[in-house]
């Protein structure tokens, strides 16, 4: 009888680490699979992160070839005024060679008809 308990007790010890055994197992599944799931987030992230650091290498990019164009962009416009200036002192020097042969002509056109004046009293 008192195997039988000894017996009764090993039998009900083991049902209960074979229980133990099979929800460890259990547990040991679901982390496994929580594991599989985080790997895969991970590896998602890390597209994620090399994508958007692709972009940030094609903003830099397209940042500086569009600063390379405003500085050539820049540089035409000063090469523009400064032909600007140029012009507008060419056309302020003819409008005085202008201004110049009106004053000649007048003084000419004064000279001719005091000569018809005098050819006339003559």
């Amino acid at each position: 009888a008192a195997q039988a308990e000894k017996i009764a007790g090993l039998v009900a010890e083991v049902a209960a680490l074979e229980a133990a055994k099979a929800a460890l197992s259990t547990d040991a599944e679901a982390t496994g699979e929580k594991l599989d799931e985080s790997a895969r987030e991970l590896a998602e992230s890390r597209e994620q992160v090399a994508a958007l650091e692709g972009d940030v290498t094609s903003l830099r990019e397209a940042e500086a070839e569009h600063k390379d164009a405003l500085a050539a962009a820049e540089a035409a416009a000063g090469e523009h005024a400064a032909e600007l200036d140029a012009l507008q002192t060419e056309s302020a020097a003819q409008a005085e060679k202008i201004a110049g042969l009106v004053a000649e002509v007048a003084a000419l056109e004064a000279a001719k008809a005091a000569l018809s004046t005098d050819a006339e009293a003559t």
